[in-house]
């Protein structure tokens, strides 16, 4: 599944304005309000931010006393760090600082675990070398404070991993968002003995304030699974959320199978049964929900399509479904 940042959520609101629609359904552009209850609020400071040449903004926090920015900055062409801003309310920067934990490979940003007494958790995903030159990616846990304070950085060993007999695992942090109680987040493994035997399965890892492993679940990984995880959203009720993008078949010529993405929405309970599967979209034109906002009864998704001529994401789109079984209420595409 493929992921943008909360940057899209901005250019999204700020393309809205252009709509000749002031009001649908539940969706009043004026204020940005679904239903008088969830407000969309994005606070970006242009100024602080070009200081550090972002690529991507990744995620904005909203504090006690201002904002936690998550940013990829580009290095070089091959070299990135991920970089923490705290800028208060006045947008007055407090303090920053990088991760580069490789000093090799591409740091990646997965999510955020918020705790109590302003303190967090940030998961993030980086390689490193092995023996016989083998590369595998490793997921680990950085602890901060609201202060800037560095507390910890622990890895996550897989139980798979058995080094004397050339077994390592490969894994993979997935993007997440977690409004739960329960410390979770998602990782894709894959599981390879001497370079022939090859096992890919989702994990869900369970984890205390001290990146303690509570519990590790294992789920099937393929086309004939109904796992799906990606992008997820954990809910204060406990369902999870997976969104993003999957492939399908437009149509067949002889042998020849044509495909195209069309959006995805999965949602869970928290017993990791699936409620439900729903595509959206148009045939031969890709789509992509980037980002879901879920409100009592109803999620509004956030996302891009394309023209049916081409395979490029560059047309806003955002939808309204029934979150009970994922139905289409409203869509608007621009």
């Amino acid at each position: 599944m493929l992921s943008k940042s909360y940057f899209s959520l901005l250019i999204f609101l700020i393309s809205l304005s252009l709509f000749n629609c002031s009001k649908v359904d539940d969706f009043d552009e004026k204020n940005s309000e679904i239903n008088g209850s969830a407000i969309f609020e994005v606070t970006l400071d242009t100024q602080i931010l070009n200081k550090y040449n972002p690529t991507e903004i990744l995620k904005i926090l909203k504090a006690e006393d201002g904002y936690i920015i998550f940013i990829n900055e580009q290095i070089t062409t091959d070299d990135n760090v991920i970089r923490i801003i705290k800028i208060n309310n006045e947008f007055s920067e407090q303090w920053n600082f990088s991760i580069d934990e490789s000093k090799e490979y591409p740091e990646r940003f997965a999510g955020v675990l918020e705790l109590p007494n302003h303190e967090y958790i940030a998961i993030l995903n980086t390689s490193k070398n092995h023996f016989g030159g083998i590369i595998r990616g490793e997921v680990y846990g950085l602890k901060f404070n609201n202060t800037g304070g560095f507390e910890w950085k622990k890895t996550y060993i897989n139980k798979k991993n058995d080094y004397d007999n050339g077994f390592i695992s490969h894994d993979y942090s997935l993007n997440f968002e977690n409004d739960s109680n329960n410390l979770k987040f998602f990782i894709l493994s894959d599981s390879i003995k001497n370079l022939t035997t090859i096992e890919q399965y989702y994990k869900e890892l369970t984890i205390d304030e001290n990146f303690n492993i509570l519990n590790e679940e294992n789920f099937s990984f393929g086309s004939d699974s109904d796992y799906n995880f990606g992008n997820t959203k954990y809910h204060l009720n406990g369902n999870k959320y997976t969104y993003g993008d999957t492939w399908v078949i437009d149509f067949i010529i002889g042998n020849e199978k044509h495909y195209s993405f069309q959006a995805l929405i999965l949602k869970y309970n928290p017993e990791n049964k699936l409620i439900y599967k729903n595509l959206f979209g148009i045939p031969e034109r890709n789509e992509i929900f980037h980002d879901i906002l879920i409100d009592n009864d109803k999620i509004i998704t956030i996302g891009e399509h394309g023209d049916k001529s081409g395979l490029h994401l560059h047309h806003q789109y955002i939808t309204q479904l029934n979150e009970s079984n994922g139905n289409l209420n409203w869509e608007i595409r621009r």
